[in-house]
């Protein structure tokens, strides 16, 4: 089995502002790393080729959170994604979104 590359935020640091960073199979990405990513516009993908702009639905959950500023918790488990934003009064259920529907 051959090993992956580790990708940090030093990584990401250095790639230009609004590139691709295409994740391998055995590749890891630190947090720091996708968080430096979102910060620098880095689309981060996995896979054997990119996804092609515009793949995903307008009205997607992603789509969604973009247009409705706040805080929100996001639990990826078996190719879903669990959505919930963070209210005064504690996390509120926003919505789940799965893997298919954005490739």
């Amino acid at each position: 089995m051959s090993r992956g590359k580790l990708y940090t935020d030093s990584d990401v640091r250095h790639m230009a502002p609004g590139s691709s960073l295409r994740i391998g199979p055995g590749d890891i990405i630190t947090p720091a790393a996708l968080d430096t990513a979102h910060e620098r516009g880095i689309k981060v993908w996995k896979g054997a080729a990119a996804p092609a702009p515009g793949a995903h639905k307008k009205d997607c959950l992603w789509h969604k959170m973009l247009a409705e500023p706040g805080k929100y918790l996001v639990e990826v488990s078996g190719g879903q994604a669990i959505v919930w934003q963070l209210a005064d009064t504690g996390p509120v259920a926003y919505g789940r979104d799965r893997l298919e529907n954005h490739s």
